[in-house]
């Protein structure tokens, strides 16, 4: 079994997403994760194809055409959700 090491640009995605819900709270903690959320999604839009499978693997198959815009707009969707309205993510104590 192959694993697949993050990327630099990964890890510092990952950095910042942490170091805004540690320093930041939540609320922006969400909005991070939204942006990337975003940015992975218009990525997947402009390729036109959806690898589907186990991370670290091969993908099984790939949404290509409608299926991997719907896919594609669906993630732009929740990344807009969680970035305009990181309240929907926050437990209420």
């Amino acid at each position: 079994m192959r694993i697949d090491w993050p990327t630099l640009p990964q890890l510092a995605e990952l950095a910042a997403i942490l170091l805004a819900f540690i320093i930041l709270g939540p609320r922006v903690g969400w909005r991070a994760v939204g942006v990337a959320v975003l940015i992975s999604s218009v990525r997947l839009l402009r390729e036109r194809r959806v690898g589907v499978g186990i991370e670290g693997r091969e993908p099984s198959f790939s949404l290509t055409g409608r299926a991997a815009t719907v896919a594609s707009l669906l993630g732009i969707l929740l990344g807009l959700v969680l970035l305009l309205y990181p309240e929907a993510f926050l437990r209420e104590r």
